[in-house]
């Protein structure tokens, strides 16, 4: 089962203002680079297709699941763990901040009985360095949901991005700025001869309605 993870970006348009110098350029700002990083994101990596104008991308996951067996053994409850981070590095003007303005996650979940459970946890972080190599970085939990089985249908979970991600968005001074929204999914069963399945299909970042990009003046 292929699974798909999108990134829909509205397109950048020009916008005026009385101060003309509290707007970044037209085509200033846009996905520089794409990167993956977690043991669950694709061994072989993942196809990203980055549009002409840099506004818009998409990531094809060729699977990107969690699941504990109906015939699992052990002590409960059995669980199981997808995660990956999906690090974006934009390109915006000196001066200026960006971020995402919202995130919706789709996908598939099976729950076979009542002691079957799913946690979904989905968080923002952001740098103006790059990630990895013992680097940190400031994360915000930006949605967390908990699914009881049983339950066997699509699941969507969106959330706003809270305005505490956008201040602590440094200002950009090397002409880029990185994002990383980490999806962390978990499966767990309390029930003998019971499994549980989650498959993440799409993520979708959304952005400004007006602008592709949500930015700000850093003061």
């Amino acid at each position: 089962m292929k699974s798909k993870l999108l990134f829909a970006w509205l397109c950048l348009v020009s916008a005026t203002s009385a101060h003309g110098e509290d707007v970044p350029g037209p085509g200033t700002v846009g996905i520089k680079s794409v990167q993956f990083s977690g043991v669950s994101c694709p061994k072989q990596g993942a196809r990203v297709d980055i549009s002409q104008d840099r506004q818009a991308m998409t990531v094809l996951f060729s699977d990107f699941r969690a699941e504990v067996p109906a015939n699992w053994t052990g002590r409960p409850p059995a669980g199981r763990r997808v995660a990956c981070a999906v690090i974006v590095t934009f390109s915006v003007p000196n001066g200026f901040k960006a971020a995402f303005d919202s995130v919706e996650a789709r996908g598939f979940l099976n729950l076979e009985g009542s002691g079957t459970y799913s946690t979904h946890d989905v968080k923002y972080a952001v740098s103006n360095v790059r990630f990895g190599n013992g680097v940190s970085a400031r994360t915000q939990r930006i949605a967390y949901d908990r699914f009881t089985g049983p339950y066997s249908n699509d699941f969507e979970q969106l959330t706003q991005v809270p305005q505490v991600v956008m201040d602590r968005v440094p200002c950009s001074v090397r002409g880029e700025l990185t994002t990383m929204i980490v999806l962390d999914y978990n499966v767990f069963s309390n029930q003998r001869g019971k499994g549980a399945l989650i498959t993440v299909d799409t993520l979708d970042g959304v952005l400004r309605e007006e602008l592709g990009i949500r930015w700000e003046r850093c003061r």
